[in-house]
């Protein structure tokens, strides 16, 4: 690609230079903020995992209890007259201008507290459905955060592959046109002052001449 070699062309390189460095360095501390939002997120991760699990094996053990108390065929009577008592709500935001989702636990409005009939149930099948809803909400918060931590990932290698294009081509590629231009310049500049001293000595020579 021909380079132009005028005054006009180097400042606008070297203006366009500047702002790409400008450029990677915003990047820069872009990629270093959302470093420590994905090690937040992605240290989140294994805890709530731990959390969920503990909850639902308290969950599976009120459940079992109340098989044992309520007898098999009262117990799956019970399951099987319960009737969904949630859905989810999806909202956006965003973590430094990357959109994530936010997702809460939504009690639907016909649903009842107990979904099912309390004649000849446990109190410990209570317990559990009870204690369903707070299980329920950290799965949603564990998918969130997954989530966010996913997408915090992707944009960083999207963050990545720009600094690199921006410092191993771009900016390079800006500095040899540069360097190319300033150094054409500066030989048109002393061929032209050689040129112009050459022209001085002959017009010496000459009045010199026609003096004698």
């Amino acid at each position: 690609m021909a380079v132009k070699v005028t005054r006009m062309e180097l400042f606008r390189l070297a203006r366009q230079g500047l702002l790409a460095e400008r450029g990677r360095d915003l990047l820069s501390e872009k990629q270093s903020v959302l470093l420590m939002e994905f090690f937040s997120y992605a240290q989140a991760i294994g805890p709530l995992q731990k959390k969920i699990d503990w909850m639902f094996a308290g969950i599976y053990e009120s459940m079992a209890k109340a098989e044992m108390a309520m007898g098999r065929t009262n117990f799956e009577r019970a399951s099987l007259t319960s009737t969904d008592r949630f859905g989810v709500d999806v909202e956006t935001r965003t973590v430094m201008g990357v959109p994530v989702p936010r997702l809460r636990l939504a009690r639907l409005s016909e649903a009842r507290e107990i979904p099912y009939s309390l004649s000849g149930t446990s109190s410990s099948l209570d317990e559990a459905f009870t204690r369903l809803e707070e299980a329920l909400t950290a799965v949603l918060s564990l998918a969130e955060t997954e989530f966010v931590a996913r997408r915090l990932a992707q944009e960083l290698m999207k963050i990545k592959r720009r600094i690199n294009a921006l410092e191993h081509i771009i900016i390079p590629m800006i500095r040899s046109r540069v360097r190319f231009i300033e150094d054409r310049l500066s030989e048109t500049e002393r061929e032209t002052f050689f040129r112009t001293k050459r022209i001085k000595a002959i017009l010496e020579r000459r009045e010199t001449a026609t003096s004698s």
